[in-house]
């Protein structure tokens, strides 16, 4: 899209799809696996609060920019992977960069989803309009650290090198018709 090759809503409805099913399969596994764990007596309602309250707990400016970090990581783990040769480089590569944003707490909008989406079924604190206002957040959040200072910065890389090519390449041309005449 950055490069004009495909139009935004493409983009768009692709990103849509995936956050979608990622919100959805999230919510679903939260249901699942969360009500089991209440019934197997694994913990407990209030432990659910608790934990809830402590990833709601914070400014929305704070969670955002924790959001925005948390993409800016993704974000890097996505370029790092497909430059990786190896499975085992891949699997290294997303282990720390993922378990760094969770050793941070740092707020993901996948996994943020399935934390206050529990407490939002199975809890006493969160409301729908809570839930609904952190996803947001986080959702705006991990785009602009993903796309903003991932993917643009990616692409004007690139660009620069495209740009480099380009004038290499005539320049070459200029030389070969130098030579001819």
């Amino acid at each position: 899209m950055l490069n004009k090759i495909e139009p935004l809503h493409k983009l768009l409805r692709l990103w849509g799809i995936v956050i979608a099913g990622n919100i959805v399969g999230g919510c679903l596994f939260a249901a699942l696996m969360i009500g089991l764990g209440l019934h197997m007596h694994l913990f407990t309602d209030h432990a659910i609060d608790a934990y809830a309250e402590y990833i709601l707990g914070f400014e929305w400016w704070v969670i955002f920019g924790s959001a925005v970090l948390a993409g800016w990581m993704m974000g890097v783990a996505a370029w790092l992977v497909t430059s990786a040769r190896d499975t085992l480089s891949r699997i290294v590569l997303v282990s720390i960069i993922t378990g760094s944003i969770g050793f941070l707490g740092l707020h993901h909008s996948i996994v943020g989803n399935i934390e206050v989406f529990s407490a939002l079924l199975y809890g006493n604190t969160v409301s729908l309009w809570h839930y609904l206002i952190f996803l947001v957040v986080v959702l705006v959040g991990n785009t602009v650290g993903g796309v903003v200072f991932v993917a643009v910065l990616k692409n004007r890389t690139f660009l620069f090198e495209i740009e480099r090519v380009k004038e290499q390449a005539a320049e070459a041309r200029a030389e070969v018709d130098r030579r001819r005449f």
